[in-house]
């Protein structure tokens, strides 16, 4: 019996190990890492859901609409929310907890993931 080939993983199934060496989510992941270093924050499991929600609102506005047009044009609408919550999970969430303090204390937050 010959080998059933496999179809190759589409761009939705691995898209943040691609995506997350785009020159725009670099840029957004840099300032998102910059802004939350100034933070201090409650140990929670949301803590780096809410500091890169204030970013893409604050410091991060332009880097954040940059990314997010670029990802809308070449992906569309029904891949671009799937590929956010990707990227929101396997990149921004860890730089925030790379670079976040815990209110009042000198440890990192820990990630809800």
């Amino acid at each position: 019996m010959a080998k059933r080939r496999q179809a190759p993983k589409s761009n939705v199934e691995q898209p943040w190990r691609e995506l997350a060496r785009n020159k725009a989510v670099l840029e957004f992941r840099d300032c998102l890492g910059s802004f939350a270093e100034q933070q201090s924050v409650p140990a929670t499991a949301q803590a780096p859901r809410l500091v890169i929600s204030s970013a893409m609102d604050d410091e991060c506005r332009e880097a954040f609409d940059g990314m997010a047009r670029k990802m809308f044009r070449q992906y569309g609408k029904d891949r671009f929310g799937k590929l956010s919550g990707q990227l929101i999970s396997q990149v921004f969430v860890p730089t925030v907890v790379r670079h976040t303090r815990i209110e009042g204390d000198s440890q990192r937050i820990a990630s809800d993931d």
